[in-house]
């Protein structure tokens, strides 16, 4: 350095400032300032091709070698950087410093070419054009505020969206344009848009009175902050109009309602109706009863008894149906306890096999029971999960042919109980088997003869599996049988030693 450039006026120059000393063929580095650490795009060079933008600059390297030579004082050397869609000019001003020992060094400041002025004027000129024709074609409707909240822009569609004209709204404040409820809010967003924090999609209600009719619309608002020259914020808002969506919600909750209302109504009667049935259906298999068994003397005619064995089993089916439509309306309406207790499964399965001896032996079927030696007992509803046991035994009866077997069986994996009750019948087609579990939901087949049924047995089955915990498989084919799974999660296992209390 020499007494003509202080230290402190070279380190703290806002230009990027360096000496270069000749070594061989390369420019070494003997000193640069914070500007050029500041920068560069390398921290600690050591020779000026480090500088990967300026490696190829022949006009730059000539006037090195002059100066280093002694043939020049000064010189300005211009140089072109480009970067991807981006051209940039600086001037290099070399300035020869002679030394004691007669070696030069070369100072090198770094500054703005005035080229690039007026290209970043075209850059911004064109921005603005940009902006100003996507701001006004886009087809979302957009409004800017300054920080006054007066609306200084706002594009045709927003106008044309929404029904205002230009000249009512430049220079209003924009909760104008909203429905009073949502101003409040409105003008939070504001003050934290302009804040520069970001608030997310809000959906809002804009309103405006035109022609003595106010007109609503339901939006969903983005909103940005913009700062320009001298630090000014504007905020910039998009509406997207979602008021066809609110509606088909709002008539999707109403439908939802009718619709629970409804259901709430056919339980309630099919639950007043099945009551209704009940008590004058066990009047007449109380009284049937009593006069098959000749409780008061002999009938007389042998047509009678056989009249009232008609009567009683008539009655009885009629009950049954009435008990299933009455669980699955109280299930459905939410009124369905459990009556838990602890239940030993294999007791259980025996005793359900007595009371289907009947059914099994009128219809030429063949029970096969399998169950496990290790069973753990079981907590829940015996009344449900009997019931749900002869359900899916009843339908295989029903749909099973003469001569074939009927599998029930009982295990205890994984912590589980797993009952499964299997066939060799007609089988269930696949693509119905969603239909079946569903209430009153039924697969019609000509070859079968024996009574469709209500369609309830599967449905109410796969219910009371699920106030259980548990749940209920179905694995059928046409022509190959059906098989139905039930299990019962372990925290309705009660394991060996396990005191149990309800």
């Amino acid at each position: 350095m020499t007494d003509i450039e202080p230290q402190a006026f070279f380190d703290k120059s806002p230009y990027m400032r360096f000496l270069l000393k000749k070594e061989g063929d390369d420019y070494v580095f003997v000193k640069f300032n914070e500007a050029f650490i500041k920068y560069s795009d390398v921290k600690n060079p050591k020779v000026l091709t480090d500088l990967v933008w300026i490696k190829d600059e022949p006009e730059l390297t000539e006037s090195l070698d002059q100066c280093f030579a002694g043939e020049k004082e000064i010189d300005v050397v211009e140089v072109k950087r480009t970067s991807v869609g981006d051209v940039r000019f600086y001037n290099f001003a070399l300035a020869r410093l002679e030394q004691e020992n007669g070696k030069n060094l070369v100072e090198i400041t770094i500054y703005p070419n005035p080229r690039n002025y007026s290209a970043l004027k075209q850059e911004r000129d064109d921005a603005q054009i940009l902006f100003s024709s996507i701001f006004q074609t886009i087809g979302v409707g957009m409004i800017v505020m300054d920080h006054h909240r007066r609306i200084v822009r706002v594009n045709d569609s927003f106008l044309e969206n929404y029904h205002w004209e230009a000249q009512e709204l430049i220079g209003e404040d924009f909760t104008t344009i909203f429905c009073k409820e949502f101003a409040d809010e409105a003008v939070e967003v504001h003050q934290q848009v302009i804040k520069g924090r970001n608030t997310g999609a809000l959906e809002m209600r804009l309103s405006r009175e035109k022609d003595g009719e106010t007109l609503c619309s339901d939006v969903l608002v983005t909103s940005a902050m913009l700062e320009m020259t001298q630090k000014r914020r504007f905020q910039m808002m998009a509406f997207i109009d979602i008021s066809d969506r609110k509606a088909m919600e709002e008539h999707l909750i109403k439908a939802k309602d009718e619709a629970d209302t409804a259901n709430k109504a056919k339980s309630d009667f099919l639950a007043n109706m099945s009551h209704e049935l009940r008590t004058p259906l066990n009047a007449i298999i109380g009284f049937s009863d009593m006069m098959m068994n000749e409780l008061f003397g002999p009938l007389g005619n042998e047509r009678y008894k056989e009249y009232l064995e008609d009567v009683f089993v008539s009655a009885k089916h009629l009950l049954a149906i009435i008990n299933d439509v009455l669980d699955m309306a109280k299930i459905e309406a939410g009124r369905f306890e459990l009556d838990e207790r602890v239940i030993d499964p294999t007791s259980l399965i025996h005793t359900i096999r007595r009371m289907m001896d009947s059914k099994l032996v009128s219809s030429k079927l063949t029970m096969v029971i399998d169950v496990a030696d290790n069973m753990p007992r079981l907590k829940g509803d015996e009344r449900l999960i009997r019931q749900i046991l002869m359900n899916l035994i009843s339908n295989s009866i029903k749909f099973t042919p003469a001569g074939k077997n009927i599998f029930l069986s009982a295990a205890y994996l994984n912590d589980e109980i797993i009952i499964t009750v299997e066939d060799e019948g007609i089988g269930i087609p696949i693509e119905q088997h969603q239909a079946v579990l569903e209430p009153f939901g039924q697969v019609s087949d000509p070859r079968h003869n024996r009574g469709q049924g209500t369609g309830l047995g599967l449905p109410l089955a796969r219910v009371m599996m699920e106030l259980h915990g548990g749940s209920l498989s179905l694995e059928s084919e046409e022509g190959k049988g059906t098989k139905v799974t039930c299990c019962f999660p372990v925290d309705r296992v009660i394991k060996p030693g396990q005191d149990m209390t309800f």
